[in-house]
């Protein structure tokens, strides 16, 4: 019987405790075996990102290795390839961009034996219409869509007790630029990382 996969993607920028509790609540309801959190290196889409591709999974990895350890074991960093770190392999030859559908290929190729579910919001399943080469992608991934705020209506809320935590990345990155602390809305850790690295417009 194949393993079953959720691939949670994203610009993690930086990773947060509704980022936590999507995984929490995937894993809480077996909806998956086994979760690979893929960091996006760039979205054609969007500006920059506030940190590097190397420091946001830094954070990710530190999150799951400090204060929630107990995800360490079904939760991985995983994004296809031979070097986890380089994110020349994600870059598409035609015009330079990052797209999903070669992260998602390297890692269909790297492992085979998985069935994967890319998790997000309804919004996101109507989104990928739009993304680069999504008919492949919509035909070789299936869908599972998970409430999270500013991720659409999901059918999997019906009978979960908790409600989803309302947060993103952009209020984090805001509460800093304003001179907030953050925490406890992202782990010790990451703060600690987003302060060594003065990152996000920290002074």
């Amino acid at each position: 019987m194949k393993k079953k996969v959720g691939l949670f993607m994203g610009s993690f920028d930086p990773i947060h405790v509704g980022h936590i509790a999507v995984i929490t609540k995937v894993l809480n309801l077996g909806l998956v075996d086994e979760i690979f959190i893929v960091t996006t290196p760039g979205n054609p889409w969007k500006e920059e990102p506030g940190a590097s591709f190397e420091l946001r999974n830094l954070m990710i990895g530190q999150t799951l290795g400090n204060e929630y350890q107990r995800l360490r074991s079904k939760v991985f960093i995983i994004h296809g390839g031979d070097d986890n770190w380089n994110v020349e392999p994600f870059r598409d030859k035609e015009d330079g961009q990052f797209y999903s559908y070669i992260q998602l290929g390297l890692i269909k190729e790297k492992y085979p034996e998985n069935d994967y579910y890319i998790i997000g919001g309804t919004d996101v399943k109507e989104s990928i219409s739009r993304w680069k080469n999504s008919a492949w992608i919509l035909e070789n991934f299936k869908f599972l869509p998970v409430l999270r705020a500013g991720m659409g209506e999901g059918d999997t809320d019906e009978n979960y007790p908790l409600p989803p935590i309302h947060l993103s990345s952009t209020d984090i990155r805001n509460a800093i630029k304003a001179g907030y602390n953050p925490v406890p809305y992202i782990a010790e850790s990451t703060w600690d990382i987003i302060k060594d690295y003065k990152l996000y417009g920290l002074q």
